[in-house]
């Protein structure tokens, strides 16, 4: 019961080091923290999170068998192997699980109503030079779902500042972070940030509990001379894509479904995010589910 309950606060989520690693490189976003994709197949993607203590976590949001948006998460990416000089050379692995949780329309989130399945295994080689030199880096992934195979030889981390030459300074990506409700353990955002400009995604549950995921787009909306918080806003959208299994894949659907806010205050460790998706409206405080600042 205690490893349960561990496993339901930690998944939160989810979409990169291990402790040896944090201390003896940048945490981001020369390795391995942050939003990876493959180009030719845009619309999934993996998240990859460095939450301290020598722990990744992953979230995977793919597509299912009728088209519909899913995700599962990998919360303890503990099982790594490192080789620093003078390239980054890591490989990783943990478990996989699926949750099933309240529909985010319905209100309050009960934690209790969620439930955790192990499902299968994550397994992720990095590998590239520090400092975004060419050439770039890339992670090869295989995650073991039910029985299935999921195989990708050649992401690379998915570039949200327009610009492949842009430097991911921590004060350019202090965002960039899985965020949660401490409150409300089993649903979470992926949080990318570059300056400006912030994609994210929500992993939450749909009407018959399942897993869905949003993904929105925001620019920087906050107010000149505003010293005591920063402010984004833009769209949310909702996609359907061919399941995850099935080759090549193709995104079959993008449709705006709502509008979304984040605001983060310059002290504190809270931000406020509110959204409206389909006409429902949830307004909530998140925290980083990451023990490690950026």
């Amino acid at each position: 019961m205690l490893r349960l309950a561990r496993l339901v606060a930690v998944l939160v989520l989810a979409l990169q080091a291990v402790a040896a690693l944090a201390q003896a490189a940048t945490r981001f976003p020369q390795d391995y923290h942050g939003l990876w994709w493959d180009p030719a197949e845009s619309g999934w993607g993996v998240s990859v999170f460095d939450q301290g203590g020598g722990t990744l976590s992953s979230v995977v949001f793919v597509y299912g068998p009728d088209g519909s948006p899913t995700w599962y998460v990998a919360p303890n990416i503990s099982d790594c192997a490192a080789e620093l000089v003078p390239y980054l050379d890591m490989a990783c692995g943990g478990k996989v699980y699926q949750t099933s949780g309240p529909w985010f329309g319905a209100a309050p989130f009960d934690p209790a109503s969620v439930t955790v399945r192990e499902v299968g295994n994550w397994n992720g080689e990095f590998s590239g030079p520090f400092g975004g030199y060419m050439p770039p880096r890339q992670m090869a992934l295989s995650v073991d779902i039910d029985g299935a195979t999921y195989q990708r030889s050649a992401l690379v981390p998915q570039d949200i500042s327009g610009s492949a030459a842009a430097n991911y300074s921590p004060e350019d990506s202090k965002f960039t972070d899985l965020w949660f409700n401490p409150d409300e353990p089993g649903w979470g955002v992926g949080v990318f940030h570059y300056q400006a400009t912030i994609f994210a995604v929500l992993f939450l549950y749909n009407s018959t509990h399942q897993p869905t995921w949003y993904v929105v787009s925001l620019n920087e909306t906050t107010q000149a001379g505003d010293t005591a918080q920063r402010s984004f806003e833009g769209p949310v959208f909702a996609t359907r894509g061919t399941w995850w299994l099935t080759s090549p894949f193709k995104l079959n659907d993008v449709r705006t479904a709502g509008s979304a806010r984040l605001t983060f205050p310059t002290d504190g460790p809270n931000a406020s995010l509110s959204y409206t998706i389909d006409g429902h409206t949830v307004q909530t405080v998140i925290r980083r589910e990451s023990s490690a600042g950026p």
